[in-house]
């Protein structure tokens, strides 16, 4: 009797694993069409490069036209995947390399991250890279390499906090998933599992004492995301909170409470897991979600009935409604204090009811867009370029 039931468990565990498998499979589908980078400011902002470290002198000089051939920094190292604003500098990740650039265009580190699918997240002062699917971590900040690492499980997925503090999402051999925290002495300060759930990202605390843990499921035959928030110096979760129905793609705790990106809509949640606030997609569906500073999200929503008519909505931390801007031809986004940046065949930036202010004709390539101090850069397929943008007449302010 105990072996049929010792089988049954068996299937029951295996029936479950391969439904998590095909959840993440969906995510990742779906995930290849959003992404959000959050970013904030710490300390070393002095460093304008490495001794013995060879410096690029081009400056980045405005383009009018958005041409790589006017001015602007020639990229090399593989094709370019993302632009950062990093610690008042701008980062690149490509294929092969990790470069950071000060603004007059000076290179401070350029860091040959050698990994088949890297991953960047920034916080602070400090940028995490990572193989996703690999074992291979690598911290830095904008001019030297804090520590690397290789470790002994795959990498699901890894964050830093502004402190420096690691997290990392890892594949556990008898455990669905493991979530180990490291702080700047690489000691292993947190550890905890789930044998239910496939942990699909997390994000940390602005004091670096806590984490929310994305973790996908099924219940009944249905999708399931499940919000775990915790503090370090408890070994049991804050809150547990399900959304049945929604797969979660991202979290930002960067507020102190837990604004969470979903296929079907947004929402907030507070520490303790009440959800204070929702904004839901209706009959749409998310194609992009916007790189912010933190203090308002945007999300990119194309009608099912209607696939050429698309939306940006820009939520506060609240998740209620600043603007909704009709797109077309969305390639990046960047939402930060009190502007709005889209990118698609020009570069036209708005204020935060949604009013056009100013435009720029880019080059044809560009598919990146990042803001530091203030200024536009964009990445094209070949060079990093300042763009000034030309104030539209009779715009609202």
């Amino acid at each position: 009797m105990s072996t049929i039931t010792d089988l049954r468990r068996e299937r029951k565990r295996r029936n479950r694993k391969r439904m998590l498998k095909t959840l993440i499979i969906i995510v990742l589908l779906i995930a290849a069409a959003v992404g959000s980078v959050f970013v904030y400011e710490k300390y070393l902002k002095n460093g304008e490069g490495i001794p013995g470290l060879q410096q690029n002198e081009l400056e980045l000089t405005s383009s009018e036209s958005g041409s790589s051939k006017d001015g602007g920094i020639s990229l090399v190292g593989g094709e370019p995947r993302e632009i950062y604003s990093f610690d008042g500098s701008i980062g690149v990740l490509t294929d092969t390399e990790f470069t950071v650039y000060s603004a007059s265009g000076k290179t401070t580190l350029s860091y040959q991250h050698g990994y088949n699918q890297p991953q960047v997240r920034i916080h602070g002062s400090y940028a995490l890279l990572y193989d996703a699917g690999g074992r291979k971590v690598s911290v830095v900040t904008k001019n030297r390499i804090v520590q690397e690492r290789e470790l002994e499980q795959s990498i699901v997925y890894a964050t830093v906090s502004k402190d420096g503090y690691l997290g990392l999402a890892l594949e556990a051999t008898s455990f669905g998933s493991q979530l180990s925290v490291y702080d700047t002495t690489q000691t292993e300060i947190f550890k905890w599992y789930t044998s239910d759930y496939q942990i699909l990202s997390l994000d940390f605390h602005p004091d670096s004492k806590g984490a929310v843990v994305n973790c996908i499921g099924t219940t009944g035959g249905e999708k399931l995301s499940v919000l775990y928030t915790f503090q370090f110096d408890k070994q049991e979760p804050l809150a547990r909170t399900e959304i049945l129905g929604s797969l979660v793609l991202e979290t930002d705790y960067s507020s102190g409470q837990v604004f969470a990106a979903a296929d079907d809509k947004c929402l907030v949640m507070k520490s303790k897991g009440d959800v204070s606030g929702e904004y839901a997609y209706g009959d749409n569906s998310p194609i992009l979600f916007a790189k912010s500073s933190g203090d308002y999200h945007g999300v990119v929503l194309q009608q099912y009935a209607n696939n050429r008519k698309m939306n940006l909505i820009v939520l506060d931390n609240g998740c209620n409604q600043k603007a909704s801007i009709p797109v077309s031809g969305v390639r990046d986004i960047y939402i930060d204090s009190d502007k709005i940046y889209v990118l698609s065949e020009i570069l036209s930036c708005y204020d935060l009811s949604g009013n056009l202010l100013s435009q720029q004709a880019v080059d044809g390539s560009a598919h990146k867009i990042t803001v530091v101090s203030g200024k536009v850069y964009l990445c094209t397929l070949s060079s990093l370029e300042q763009v000034q943008l030309t104030t539209v007449e009779n715009s609202q302010s």
